[in-house]
């Protein structure tokens, strides 16, 4: 089940408070945005098992909330990254993970400002969002057969080359790289299910 919570002005704790006590809040539940709940609610889904979807572009623009890594993080609850709609932002990953990291990171500075102190170890890394880019949505969906490449697994698989790219090289942080400088333009070849359905950065079998 994906349901939007914790969104300004139309859903609430009471929403989230209503499903506990009723019995709805499962394993199987993905809790899109969750950007204006309390502590309360974030136990809640936390104790229940359940998964937060952070659309950072989306919120960001529409003002469901500020994006909640920030307080997610602090309950343990599994995070995937979503995009929301593609009509009004870039729906890519690629700006997903360095809009959610960009937001994050903000979030720690602002805080620590107001209390007179510096940051000088952020605490969302590049690799966790990536991480919550491919494990985090296969996790979300209840798939162990997809988000990390393993023997047995489904086989999709995203390769990024772009020799002609300013920023390919060198490469020296490969989770970094992939967060701040990769974009879909660099994305080489794509299989889905083992077979190869993007190469040399073109579509194959498709007539666009």
């Amino acid at each position: 089940v994906t349901t939007h919570a914790g969104v300004w002005g139309a859903t609430s704790d009471d929403s989230i408070r209503l499903m506990h006590e009723n019995g709805f809040m499962t394993p199987e539940t993905v809790y899109v945005h969750a950007a204006t709940l309390t502590s309360d609610s974030y136990h809640r889904i936390a104790a229940t098992g359940g998964s937060i979807s952070v659309s950072t572009e989306s919120e960001q623009s529409a003002g469901q909330g500020y994006p909640p890594t920030w307080q997610v993080r602090r309950h343990g609850i599994p995070v995937s990254l979503s995009m929301d709609t593609s009509v009004w932002w870039s729906s890519d990953l690629f700006s997903a993970m360095r809009s959610t990291l960009g937001a994050d990171r903000s979030r720690e500075h602002l805080e620590a400002h107001a209390q007179g102190q510096t940051v000088t170890q952020v605490h969302l890394r590049a690799e966790q969002v990536v991480d919550w880019a491919t494990r985090g949505g296969a996790l979300a969906l209840g798939r162990d057969d997809l988000g990390s490449l393993e023997p047995g697994k489904q086989g999709d698989v995203v390769l990024i080359k772009n020799d002609r790219s300013p920023v390919s090289f060198p490469l020296l942080n490969p989770y970094g790289h992939v967060a701040f400088q990769a974009q879909r333009g660099d994305v080489h070849t794509v299989l889905v299910g083992g077979r190869v359905v993007k190469w040399d950065g073109r579509l194959v079998g498709a007539d666009l």
